[in-house]
């Protein structure tokens, strides 16, 4: 590796000329990639939902309604009229409303309530409308302009487009505040006024390199799109600072910039490649989830930690060398508190930290086991965003209406006429809609009005679209779908599907609660492999583990005392990003405990170790906690904004445990050994 650096260390404008073009290439190309908003997409092929979406699609040309819009203070006849003008709008597939009501065209004004009440409530009404999913947040607005009336909106169409709309303008406001408080902290930290500008641009490079790669995918999830910009940043600025210390470390020494150069990158190789490997590994296990949010996650910061460690060792030696005048002309002393201040505090209370620790074990790991978990989108939006507002005005007038699609195998019309009429005597339901339930059994299909038959009939199926009057997720809606399915089974030797947002989302539940043992096992045993290599060891990589999986649980377990309901793929998510990222933490001090071990006694080795690595720790998590912190903050969906609140609290609560409890458990396993006490630093 030596000669490499030497060669493009030599080379390093046109190392810089490369980057130029590649980081403009990817620029250009970050905005070509789509954003899927659709949790159910990324469910597995074999799921019950998606194959019940695929059978329904090949069978029939009408899709699941997706949105609903309710337009206030207007009479039936003007809703009429507006539902005619609505069917007109580019994306709008299917409308459902009064006319519906109104099949034999008597005048509006002589029907009565119970024939409207499902369309027309005081003075509102009611639209039931499947859109297209390719079409943009500009079918919204058309949807909002069609009428001067009061318009409210909301389906599963609604808050995805809003996401979409959302999503790329919150990327950039918490990116760029990162970068602020970067640059902010790294004034405190670093030697030089240049310094912090030079890192976070070549950090930055990085990131837009991999959001431009990821044209490779064609299409990634919104949460992916909002989160791996600001994750990578946080996970792999210490590199970057690794590399640059121990640049200073030679030149300090008297080595010219080229020599102090390729030592820095010869000699810190090995370190950084295995810290780098072990947030890879947290992040690879999430490509091992069935779920595809995880696997779309996974690749992708993988891929954003690897390019990161490329540029630590390609563009940032040349840029360093290339403004090293600059960086010695503005140098100063970091204005930081000594690290040695920090080293004595944990010294002193390093045996109770501990102790709390590891009382606390327990509790957490039983608490942060009974979580309450969403599982699908129904709650993406809080309560007081315009999305959920207007969702709640139509509930308000209207009820609740959760539609679902049935598929059973066609020409039973007996069990057809059963199970139509055991769903009408449901409770929770508000309307059935079905060959038998709108035709006599007796009547032929071809004498159906191709309009009704091409909706309920085709060439294998028969097609019920059942609206229930419940939440769609709640553990009584998914009792309901099960019910549901078991009843139209038991009427039919042959398979039956059940498709719509509810049965989605149940399939959510049960994949991705399945991997989430998969993933925490794989992610433990990849990173405690690659400790005992690496430090030729088990007590150690067992120790570091342990503290980290620790950490993790006492932050989760916050959740729980505070009465949270958690997004469980944001959880999962987390607790891998968590694992491989802050373990460096505790890898940064072990190692320097290590080195200081060979001249020093313990208690003196493990308060060097905590002085030099201290900076560097709190550098790194403080940036990790700021951009979890904004994603909390900025982001609009709750599953975003979640995921960055824990992403933030772990990390806080990493680096306590790294910094105040490890000393004292460094100190158990390494006890103090009776020879002639040296003099203590």
């Amino acid at each position: 590796m030596e000669r490499f650096f030497s060669w493009q260390i030599r080379h390093r404008k046109s190392v810089i000329v490369l980057f130029i073009v590649i980081i403009s290439i990817c620029a250009f190309c970050q905005a070509k990639v789509k954003v899927n908003t659709n949790l159910a997409d990324y469910l597995p092929k074999d799921s019950a939902s998606t194959i019940a979406l695929d059978e329904m699609g090949r069978e029939f040309t009408g899709d699941i309604p997706n949105a609903e819009m309710m337009v206030s203070d207007i009479s039936m006849l003007e809703a009429a009229r507006l539902q005619d003008k609505i069917e007109t709008l580019v994306g709008v597939k299917d409308v459902s409303g009064i006319r519906n009501a109104n099949l034999l065209g008597v005048p509006y004004e002589f029907l009565g309530e119970d024939a409207v009440r499902s369309y027309y409530k005081d003075g509102n009404a009611l639209y039931t409308l499947t859109l297209d999913p390719e079409s943009g947040f500009s079918l919204l607005e058309d949807l909002k302009n069609v009428t001067d009336k009061r318009v409210s909106l909301a389906g599963s169409f609604v808050t995805s487009k809003h996401a979409q709309k959302n999503s790329g303008p919150e990327v950039i406001k918490t990116v760029a505040i990162v970068i602020v408080f970067a640059i902010v902290l790294f004034m405190f930290t670093m030697d030089s006024w240049l310094t912090p500008f030079l890192l976070v641009g070549t950090l930055l490079c990085a990131v837009i390199i991999n959001s431009g790669t990821n044209l490779i995918f064609g299409t990634i999830s919104s949460v992916t799109n909002t989160a791996a910009s600001v994750l990578q940043m946080g996970v792999s600025v210490d590199y970057f600072i690794f590399i640059l210390h121990r640049y200073r470390e030679y030149t300090d020494m008297g080595r010219s910039s080229d020599d102090a150069m390729i030592l820095a990158l010869t000699n810190s190789g090995s370190s950084v490649v295995s810290s780098s490997l072990t947030t890879v590994i947290g992040f690879a296990a999430l490509a091992f989830m069935r779920y595809g949010i995880g696997i779309d996650m996974g690749i992708v910061l993988s891929k954003g930690v690897l390019i990161s460690l490329i540029c630590a060792f390609t563009l940032l030696p040349c840029l360093i060398l290339s403004l090293d005048k600059w960086m010695n002309r503005t140098r100063h002393k970091p204005l930081i508190f000594t690290a040695y201040k920090l080293s004595a505090v944990s010294m002193k209370i390093r045996y109770p930290v501990m102790v709390l620790f590891l009382i606390l074990l327990i509790p957490a790991l039983v608490l942060q086991s009974k979580s309450r978990y969403y599982y699908g989108s129904s709650h993406f939006y809080s309560d007081d965003h315009p999305v959920m507002v207007e969702k709640a005005e139509i509930e308000s007038v209207f009820g609740q209406k959760n539609t679902i699609v049935i598929l059973v195998p066609k020409g039973d019309t007996a069990s057809e006429y059963r199970l139509t009429e055991a769903l009408r005597e449901m409770p929770e339901t508000v309307s059935v809609t079905s060959y038998t339930g709108t035709f006599s059994p007796h009547i032929p299909y071809e004498m159906i009005p191709e309009k009704f038959s091409e909706q309920l009939i085709s060439e294998s199926y028969s097609r019920f679209v059942l609206t229930l009057n419940v939440d769609e997720e709640s553990e009584s809606t998914f009792a309901l779908i099960d019910r549901i399915r078991e009843k139209a089974q038991s009427l039919y030797a042959q398979p039956i599907y059940i498709a719509g947002n509810s049965a989605s989302t149940l399939d959510l539940k049960s994949v991705i609660s399945k991997d989430n043992t998969n993933v925490n096992l794989i992610a433990v045993c990849a990173i405690f492999m690659i400790l005992v290599l690496t430090m030729r060891s088990l007590r150690l990589p067992l120790l570091l583990t342990f503290c980290i999986k620790g950490a993790i649980w006492i932050s989760m377990a916050v959740s729980c005392l505070k009465g949270d309901r958690l997004f469980y793929i944001g959880y999962l998510i987390v607790s891998s990003i968590l694992l491989g990222s802050t373990v460096d933490y505790a890898i940064l001090a072990t190692n320097r405990f290590l080195e200081f071990k060979e001249t020093m006694h313990a208690k003196n080795a493990i308060r060097e170790s905590i002085a030099h690595s201290a900076v560097s720790v709190l550098t790194s998590g403080l940036i990790l906690m700021a951009a979890g912190g904004l994603l909390g903050v900025v982001c609009t969906d709750q599953l975003t904004a979640q995921l960055g609140t824990l992403l933030a609290r772990g990390t806080f609560t990493a680096m306590f445990v790294v910094l105040f409890a490890l000393p004292g458990l460094l100190q158990l396993i390494f006890p103090e050994k009776k020879e002639p006490k040296e003099k203590e630093i």
